[in-house]
């Protein structure tokens, strides 16, 4: 059915489903037979709004053609206007509406009005004709073929109207970091009502852009780079280019940092389909790498001892792959400039809602929730990411369905978000979905704000369902998230300033703390997971595994050259020489330097507390391998050298323990090592990192993969020297007396 479109009307009609649906509505310039009303299923061309500009209630409005009602005939005039109405909970059009289109009689709708532009080869827009009960048919010509036809048309078409959709939907308000903190009050004044509306404004989309760009603001005056609220810079370059280069990696290098492989939470890989499932029955098609607020190691002790070990978990330190030294650089860079951001918009939410500076930046502190994220969304066809399940079983509810990430609203309070390439999808107040820009070249991000933001406002502001879709069109998505939490302790429960009599407490934001509300959350998907794993619905039979680990400490005389070596009398090497090794063992709270330092050295019958006595370059790890066919699957060894360069402090590591070791120690010139009753891998890695050692300067770790054959024998092997930066590492004492609480 071809029109000649001259106007288009959009109306927002509230379903009994109470979900608000929109339809476009035609005015046509010419009669058309009543029982029919036309439903518009392709974009309509380049649509632009006659209305003023600075109208932000009607500005942003989105389309979509599912219509769930019964058909209302069209009017014979063309100057009608077509309102389908709902009889109950009537509402009259806004004052600017009635003037515009002169329709003072219409009621129950939300009405936008555009103009087509007509386009130079198509000036009528395709249409599906609905016919009413007792309407006339279509001619017999035409019925059959227009119904195949668009059938069969259905997917192009719904993507064109999505394509359209978002060209005319939603565009979240965007808030200038710098002019928040523009030193011109009212620069900074005007920035802060913005980000009152976009929290609180009902007809709002929920979450807005962050700019933090440093020079946005048209002030004159010049920003102090030294104040607490500095703006700091954001490389989002230099941070993708890291993730890309961890995520090219091979996937058995890439598993080696699987994910919570200690008990510290300290972050790590999680690989391709193991993410958490936020929603039944569905599996995230993704991969990303973690980390977490990375203290100093003396700082964790600290907050060990003051607040439990609990109270120390996710704050550090991350096992940086060795293999992308420029990774951590980036990183941290990143996650301390979203850290300075956190900090300005923790203090203007509060005065953006009247609330006093600190209410909620006196809960942000050294242990607050802070995880980021480097997620890779890689592109894949439905065939592709759906493979897996082949020879599955099929759940009660249905198929499992392959997703980016399924819909959620997070945890903490606020989310800052960045995107190479669209994907992300955020739920507006009316249930319809919208998707966010991408920036890839620049540093503004979608804010989103997360559950105890709005359990702190009683439900004034609120959380914001979002979901990723899959990527696909041969295009890999990437995006940079960070989650901004309060402290583990901090409770969080609704303020009295929001509680009203028209505004009750809701009963649902029973008080509960930080640490409580993202465990259970967490808890909740990370079930869901694990039932569709043992149901044999997942496109995985199992989570992938963290491999062994095993930490192993050589000591070295530097004032006479001399190795110290245990010459084991049991156990797997015995009747041959090593140096001091421990297993890691993942449940256990302990990093290989401090097994390397404690457990290792204790069973040789070795004074740990000599370790305090060096200096910081002068006990660091300076190999890390892997060894394939030692163990059931892989298994990574740590070797750390630990330099003693005075003769009392030898002494003090000789003095004898009460445990009781397995080895025979002996002491041999660095020049005269007896590789023959070692271990075959060991003359392949000593001098290496021997050679470092004596040198602190060097700030280097040799990393290498060795295999081994059913006799246990070496049959290949690989190393290579790699840029590192050595972390601190804790007093030792403070290590063990964890160690003693552990045991009692």
């Amino acid at each position: 059915m071809n029109l000649n479109v001259r106007r288009v009307i959009l109306v927002r009609v509230l379903h009994p489903s109470s979900r608000a649906h929109f339809v476009l509505v035609l005015l046509r310039d010419r009669p058309r037979r009543p029982g029919r009303r036309v439903v518009p299923l392709d974009a309509l061309g380049r649509v632009s709004h006659d209305r003023r500009a600075d109208d932000e209630s009607f500005r942003r409005v989105a389309v979509a053609v599912t219509v769930r009602f019964r058909p209302t005939p069209l009017p014979e005039r063309d100057d009608d206007l077509i309102a389908l109405r709902r009889r109950r909970r009537r509402r009259p059009p806004p004052t600017f509406l009635r003037r515009a289109l002169g329709q003072d009689g219409v009621r129950d709708v939300d009405v936008a009005r555009f103009h087509v532009r007509p386009r130079a080869s198509v000036s009528r827009p395709r249409c599906v004709v609905a016919r009413a009960r007792g309407a006339p048919p279509r001619r017999a010509e035409a019925s059959n073929a227009e119904t195949r036809r668009h059938s069969t048309t259905t997917t192009t078409t719904s993507a064109r109207v999505a394509r359209r959709a978002r060209e005319m939907g939603d565009v979240a308000p965007r808030i200038s970091l710098a002019r928040l903190v523009d030193g011109d009050a009212d620069v900074a004044r005007a920035e802060r009502e913005k980000l009152a509306d976009a929290l609180t404004n009902a007809r709002g989309v929920g979450w807005f852009e962050l700019d933090a760009r440093a020079s946005t603001s048209t002030s004159t005056s010049t920003p102090d780079a030294t104040r607490d609220d500095a703006v700091q810079t954001f490389d989002v370059h230099a941070t993708y280019d890291a993730a890309r280069a961890f995520f090219s990696l091979p996937d058995r290098t890439k598993c080696l940092y699987v994910h919570t492989q200690y008990a510290n939470e300290s972050g790590g890989y999680v690989p391709t389909l193991e993410e958490y499932s936020y929603r039944r029955n569905t599996a995230a098609l993704v991969e990303s790498f973690d980390v977490v607020r990375e203290l100093d190691p003396d700082a964790i002790e600290a907050i060990r001892d003051e607040r439990g070990d609990d109270a120390a978990r996710g704050l550090g330190p991350v096992d940086w792959p060795v293999e992308v030294p420029r990774m951590r650089t980036a990183f941290k860079a990143h996650y301390a400039a979203c850290d300075a951001a956190a900090r300005i918009l923790f203090r203007e939410f509060a005065r953006a809602l009247g609330l006093d500076d600190d209410e909620f930046l006196r809960h942000f502190g050294d242990t607050a929730h802070c995880s980021m994220r480097a997620m890779r969304y890689p592109s894949a066809s439905p065939t592709d990411a759906e493979a897996g399940l082949k020879g599955r079983k099929r759940s009660k509810r249905g198929a499992v369905e392959t997703v980016g990430i399924s819909e959620h609203t997070d945890f903490e309070f606020f989310t800052i978000l960045h995107q190479t390439v669209e994907g992300l999808e955020l739920k507006r107040r009316d249930g319809t979905w919208c998707l966010a820009p991408a920036y890839p070249s620049e540093p503004i991000f979608t804010v989103i704000l997360s559950d105890a933001f709005e359990i702190f406002t009683n439900g004034v502001v609120r959380a914001t369902p979002h979901r990723v879709r899959p990527s696909q069109n041969g295009q890999d998505r990437l995006s940079l998230v960070r989650f901004n939490g309060l402290n583990d302790d901090a409770v969080v429960a609704p303020l009295s300033q929001f509680i009203t009599r028209k505004n009750p407490k809701n009963r649902a934001y029973a008080p509960r703390t930080q640490g409580d509300h993202v465990g259970e959350s967490v808890t909740r998907a990370s079930d869901n997971l694990a039932e569709m794993i043992q149901n044999a619905t997942y496109p995985k039979t199992e989570l992938t595994k963290p491999p062994k680990r095993f930490a192993q400490l050589l000591v070295v005389d530097a004032s006479t050259r001399r190795i110290l070596l245990g010459k084991h009398t049991r156990g797997e090497f015995e009747g041959r020489y090593t140096g001091f090794i421990a297993p890691v063992e993942p449940e256990e709270d302990f990093l290989p330097v401090d097994v390397a330092r404690t457990k290792a050295l204790s069973n040789a019958n070795l004074n740990p507390i000599a370790c305090d006595l060096l200096r910081e370059d002068d006990l660091a790890e300076r190999g890390r391998f892997v060894f394939d066919g030692w163990t059931e699957g892989p298994a990574v060894e740590h070797e750390f050298v630990a330099v003693f360069r005075k003769t009392q402090d030898v002494e003090m590591l000789l003095v004898e323990t009460d445990a009781q070791g397995d080895v025979i120690l002996t002491w041999f010139d660095l020049n005269d090592i007896p590789y023959d009753d070692m271990p075959d891998d060991d003359a392949k890695w000593y001098p290496s990192c021997l050679a470092a050692a004596l040198d602190s300067s060097r700030h280097k770790i040799l990393v290498g993969r060795f295999s081994f054959g059913d006799d246990g024998a070496l049959e290949d092997y690989e190393t290579r020297e790699m840029e590192y930066a050595h972390p601190k590492i804790s007093n030792v004492r403070r290590v063990l007396a964890r160690r003693d609480r552990a045991n009692q």
